[in-house]
């Protein structure tokens, strides 16, 4: 395509980084024509295409850079099965809302996150499990039973250990899924080069810690040692019916499998994030030794199906419905139990300041849980029901047995969906009186409009209840703090009565079960569309993607299966892209201009770039949930002193030392924004509030002006003017040390 592209680095570029929405590279750019400079189909840096060298507004000392990172993200319908894997992506955000710990503390809280995480990903499978070997395979054509599943009654498939062979194809695919998808996506992600660099001075917050972002190693491991569990999950059950010596021998061996893969989780080395070397790539994982787990399972799953397919009838246990799964559930649950209650114990109080005083990763933990719980329940049930009656006992010919456990789990929905529908009136209601609030204080924000133009206040009470509206997330923190502790005590409570009457639910309280275990079946359906749709549809996104975008910003440092981290990608791209445009050689100067979540990506970035280059940086965010998120939920790397710090880096050694005002960082921020707001109290060195929407109409339109909200800062004439005070400052109080190496990372520091 011909035209002209500027390829200058000298002077100012503004590089702009989008949020959640993914928006697109001609829009941040605000040009029709764009042109990729660096970067592929996925994650790519764009200028501007211009029809002449004459007619640009880039210059050889100004110009602007868009980076896109929505296809680390964004995509394919089939992205949507990401969503399913949620209780992954909730038990790995744990380990990263963990308040800060040291110590012998926090090498028990880390080696029990990484414990549970394995113990999902073993309930996870052992769904597929249930449904496919016990309810199918087992139970769908015993003998005397008509199975509707005709294929069951073929003649090879005579025997109870050929169908649970064949059955056993179904759980197989499932953790081949997993694989493939981690493993696809590793290569992909975790495998970008970290540019490494040798610091002067100690980190102070994790996030200067390069190793933060070099998974390569670690999450190779971890999922070495999970699929190796997945695959030995489904090898236990392939041979826990037959009586055979040779079935005994192999399910031995699988249990011993599943043993080592829970000791090697909990070894600290396995989550160990090297610091990469400067001037080199990252080298060898040389822990080959965790693929023998993996390859190890895989043999003895072969075996097992060579055994189960030469049993004979008779070399099968009588028992209605799969042995041992019933017993393997409950005792997962109880296990997990324990965990997450020692998990919560030794964080309790340690960060009064966040949210729910620093157990927001028990939280997690709690909803990881559930979901998977809620998920096997409904999946078990329903499709016991299409085959049969469900029941928690043996009785009749077309009784299927499911663990009672579901029954429980789907009581348990019941009454959960029910105070969450309280919860939300409750929010309702705050949101309404809030608006009142809000109405009273609208004179102070509005001295320059004319209300008296508004006589029957139809517009004052618009925009109160958008600003009150706006600011829903701050309640639901108080909101879903009551929603946790309330799950928490239902799960207590209904473990506890069913381990006192398994059955006591289903007896007294069948519609709770019944209406429980189809609102579970639905949820997933439910996430799916919500998962296709979001990626579908730039609206629907910003509405629900920013916690999918959180969930999804974090390293997997604990669940090797979770959803693909985006930042293993952007953030090596932005440090050696920052590094190239900033510098010192060329007087490259860099005004890194951030929206929402891209905000919390130039965060990462300026706390990992050296001093020498950061000290050619400026910093403009805006729409920024640093600290109306990040700060509560993420107190170990986002907290009030981190973000300090942050704002010091720019300055160079001694930055902290240094006021505000000399900072080269201004963030702005909407009161119509649910997502954005101050990052530092608000400070009005830092934090500048803009009035939105504008009261008065307009002279010559028909309409009110619109709610820009969490969109469209760009448009505000504080935008530009905020850009160029934040240059102003950089030149003005340029950096203490532009020629010193800064502190990226610190070969003390543990991941």
């Amino acid at each position: 395509m011909t035209g002209y592209v500027n390829d200058g680095r000298a002077g100012w570029t503004e590089l702009r980084v989008h949020g959640v929405s993914g928006t697109p590279p001609d829009r941040m750019l605000q040009h029709a024509q764009v042109a990729v400079v660096a970067g592929d189909e996925n994650a790519a840096f764009h200028r501007r295409r211009w029809e002449s060298r004459d007619a640009a507004a880039d210059t050889d000392g100004e110009r602007a850079e868009a980076y896109f990172w929505g296809g680390l993200t964004a995509g394919a319908g089939q992205r949507a099965l990401w969503l399913l894997l949620t209780p992954f992506m909730l038990v790995n955000v744990a380990f990263f809302a963990l308040p800060p710990l040291s110590g012998a503390v926090r090498r028990i809280v880390e080696a029990l996150l990484r414990l549970f995480a394995l113990s999902i990903t073993v309930t996870f499978v052992l769904v597929p499990v249930q449904v496919a070997m016990d309810l199918v395979g087992w139970q769908c054509a015993r003998a005397g039973r008509d199975c509707a599943l005709r294929f069951l009654t073929w003649d090879w498939l005579d025997t109870p250990g050929r169908r649970l062979a064949v059955t056993a194809l179904v759980p197989l695919a499932v953790v081949a899924l997993l694989w493939w998808l981690g493993r696809s996506t590793w290569s992909r992600l975790e495998t970008t080069e970290v540019p490494g660099a040798v610091p002067v001075e100690a980190f102070r917050t994790p996030l200067e810690n390069r190793r933060l972002w070099n998974g390569r190693a670690p999450v190779r491991r971890l999922r070495d040692v999970h699929v190796g569990a997945a695959l030995a999950v489904t090898g236990v059950f392939l041979t826990a019916p037959l009586t055979s010596a040779p079935a005994r021998a192999v399910l031995t061996a699988l249990l011993v499998l599943l043993g080592a893969a829970a000791v090697l989780v909990c070894l600290p080395s396995i989550g160990s994030r090297p610091v990469p070397p400067p001037g080199s790539a990252p080298p060898p994982d040389a822990d080959g030794r965790y693929r023998l787990l993996p390859a190890a399972a895989g043999l003895a799953v072969a075996a097992a199906v060579l055994v189960a397919a030469a049993a004979d009838r008779d070399a099968a246990r009588p028992d209605r419905s799969l042995p041992m799964i019933a017993e393997a559930a409950q005792g997962l649950v109880a296990g997990q139990l324990l965990v997450l209650f020692a998990v919560a114990v030794l964080l309790y109080g340690r960060a009064p300041g966040a949210a729910w005083r620093g157990l927001g990763a028990a939280a997690l933990m709690l909803a990881s849980l559930g979901f998977v719980a809620a998920s096997a329940a409904g999946a078990g049930i329903r499709v016991a029901d299409m085959l049969g009656d469900p029941t928690a006992g043996a009785t009749g010919a077309h009784a299927v047995v499911v663990p009672a456990g579901y029954f429980s789990a789907g009581a348990a929905t019941s009454v959960l969906a029910a105070v969450a529908l309280l919860l939300a009136a409750a929010g309702a209601w705050r949101v309404h009186r809030a608006a009142g609030r809000v109405d009273a204080e609208l004179p102070r924000h509005y001295a320059d409009a004319d209300l008296a133009a508004d006589p029957a206040g139809r517009r004052r009470r618009l925009i109160a209840r958008t600003w009150a509206r706006a600011a829903v997330g701050d309640q639901l923190q108080l909101l879903l703090g009551w929603f946790l502790a309330i799950t928490a005590l239902v799960v207590t409570g209904g473990f506890a009565l069913f381990l006192r009457d398994p059955r006591w639910l289903l007896r007294h309280a069948p519609g709770l079960v019944d209406a429980g275990t189809v609102l579970a079946g639905g949820f997933v359906v439910l996430l799916l569309w919500a998962g296709r749709r979001a990626y579908q549809n730039p609206n629907f996104r910003r509405t629900v993607g920013m916690l999918w975008d959180v969930g999804t910003f974090w390293p997997r440092a604990v669940h090797p299966l979770a959803p693909p981290c985006y930042a293993e990608r952007a953030v090596p791209d932005l440090l050696t892209r920052i590094s190239y445009l900033g510098d010192a050689r060329d007087g490259g100067l860099v005004l890194l201009s951030c929206h929402s979540q891209g905000s919390v990506l130039g965060a990462a970035v300026i706390a990992q770039l050296t001093y020498p280059v950061s000290g050619a940086v400026g910093l403009l965010t805006y729409g920024s949930p640093l600290h109306r998120l990040y700060g509560r939920f993420f107190p170990a790397y986002f907290s009030p002193a981190a973000l300090d710090r942050t704002g010091s880096l720019l300055l160079g050694p001694g930055g902290d030392h240094r006021p505000r005002a000399e900072w080269p960082w201004r963030n702005l921020y909407r009161r119509s924004d649910p997502i954005g707001g101050a990052v530092l109290g608000p400070d009005p060195d830092v934090d500048r509030a803009l009035v939105d929407p504008a009261f008065t109409r307009v002279a010559g339109d028909t309409v009110d002006p619109v709610v820009r909200g969490h969109s469209n800062y760009w448009a505000d004439p504080a935008f530009a003017a905020s850009a160029a005070l934040v240059k102003a400052l950089r030149v003005r109080f340029p950096s203490s040390a532009r020629d010193t190496a800064g502190p990226p990372d610190s070969a003390e520091a543990g991941s």
